[in-house]
């Protein structure tokens, strides 16, 4: 299950360690340890891992925001350790941050989604074209000239992932974009995610707590020891395996826990029927099988 080197890699992670200053301790700690996968172009992967585990210093190793403390991080075999590679890299990889207000800095949309691309030296003509096109992919045409503190919380997290697609990156790194959200808008930014990946084809990275959000990448990042901080295929395979599910450390969505449960006291359930319509249903076939046996 363990992924395998390929040439297709547009990231590739080689024995990554990182070390940074623990405000707590007040001392160095290792956050990340020896990290190795490699990402190919195009593929959509989620990861996972609990609190302090090291997502969002990963993503920003990513990014070439931070820089390994030993081994190397390449982006379209470009190395983030060397200088005049930057600007290729933040060009390569866009990050949108799990709380947009740490991002949003200019005081309309049009002038939010101009400052990046300004920065990159565009012209004003071109500028202007980025701007309506990638406001057309979030669904925020015709808003240009929208104060950015009158937006919603889910407007706002568009608004992120519109000044992000102006700059047409190679790689998108969601880090925990639904986490400030409610069910309604998390849907509307997922959905949007994968419009976005399937209609630009470009490489998607979603670092999340959510399982359910997790099994519906391509392959599944899993930061933890006991998964030896590894890239899987198959994600709904792994995140339902009874290893995963009787791991303290991660909490299961309820319909698989339910169901391996139920499995586990001998019913017959099926445990790929994970989403909660399919889980009910299932539940409700085993009580009509049970209501039968019993009424004979």
């Amino acid at each position: 299950m363990v992924l395998k080197a390929t040439s297709n890699a547009i990231i590739r992670c080689e024995n990554v360690t990182y070390k940074g200053f623990d405000r707590f301790s007040k001392s160095e700690k290792t956050v990340l340890n020896n990290i190795n996968f490699e990402i190919n172009k195009g593929e959509f992967i989620s990861i996972i891992g609990e609190n302090g585990c090291g997502k969002s210093t990963l993503s920003k190793l990513l990014n070439g925001l931070i820089l390994p403390t030993s081994g190397n991080v390449f982006i379209n075999n470009l190395n983030t350790k060397e200088p005049g590679n930057n600007l290729d890299i933040k060009k390569s990889v866009g990050l949108v941050f799990q709380n947009p207000e740490s991002q949003i800095i200019e005081a309309t949309i049009e002038e939010e989604i101009a400052f990046g691309l300004e920065n990159l030296c565009y012209s004003s003509e071109v500028i202007s074209d980025k701007i309506k096109k990638s406001l057309k992919y979030v669904g925020l045409q015709g808003l240009e000239k929208m104060s950015t503190n009158a937006l919603s919380g889910g407007q706002k997290q568009k608004l992120c992932i519109a000044s992000i697609v102006a700059m047409e990156p190679k790689v998108i790194i969601f880090d925990e974009p639904t986490s400030m959200l409610d069910p309604k808008s998390k849907k509307v930014i997922l959905d949007l995610i994968f419009e976005l990946k399937k209609e630009l084809n470009i490489t998607t990275i979603l670092i999340t707590h959510n399982i359910d959000e997790a099994m519906l990448a391509d392959k599944v990042l899993i930061m933890d020891d006991k998964f030896h901080n590894e890239l899987f295929e198959n994600p709904k395979e792994v995140l339902c395996s009874p290893e995963f599910i009787n791991y303290e450390k991660f909490e299961c969505l309820t319909s698989i826990y339910i169901l391996n449960s139920l499995k586990k006291s001998g019913y017959e359930v099926n445990t790929t029927k994970i989403d909660t319509n399919d889980c009910a249903k299932e539940i409700l076939n085993l009580l009509r099988k049970y209501n039968n046996a019993t009424n004979k």
